[in-house]
């Protein structure tokens, strides 16, 4: 029941008819306005490029020799941009905790220090959302679906006649 109230109520359904922005299907992420305009106009960029090397190159003088020339490459922003983050320890910035052997060592020192049960200190989640569901930054893990597939057809029992 946590996990159904956990996406109906936190996570953005990208098929919903009400939603108005770009979403990433795989992060369930909006896009901000400058890279959905990318995403959007990206098929108008590319001929608009192509057209300019056609008139440069493709259609000046035969004797010129740039037909080998390459098309300038656009830097469009997509979704993978809205995960890159500069991240500082400053004050009043928020930094991303990495689960990795120090961490979790430092961890078990605290608890042995302060003479607390390892089970009572990993019973609370550390980060904003389940780690089986999310990465630490709070994006959405990409699983494999045919092992979910196979664990969902575990608990079905097969039709003998379909309607």
């Amino acid at each position: 029941m946590s996990l159904v109230q956990l996406m109906e109520t936190s996570w953005l359904n990208p098929f919903s008819p009400d939603q108005e922005e770009l979403v990433s299907l795989s992060t369930a992420a909006a896009a901000p306005a400058d890279v959905a305009r990318n995403l959007l106009d990206a098929k108008k960029i590319g001929e608009q490029a192509y057209r300019v090397f056609k008139e440069e190159n493709l259609q000046a003088d035969a004797t010129s020799g740039q037909f080998h020339h390459k098309i300038t490459k656009k830097k469009l922003k997509t979704f993978s941009d809205i995960r890159k983050k500069s991240r500082s320890q400053g004050h009043g910035k928020e930094v991303v905790l990495n689960a990795d052997r120090k961490l979790i060592g430092q961890m078990i020192l605290v608890a042995k220090s302060r003479t607390l049960h390892m089970s009572d200190v990993l019973a609370h989640p550390l980060g904003l959302l389940p780690w089986a569901l999310a990465n630490g930054d709070g994006t959405l893990r990409k699983t494999n679906k045919a092992a979910l597939a196979r664990e969902l057809e575990k608990s079905v029992s097969a039709a003998e006649v379909i309607p």
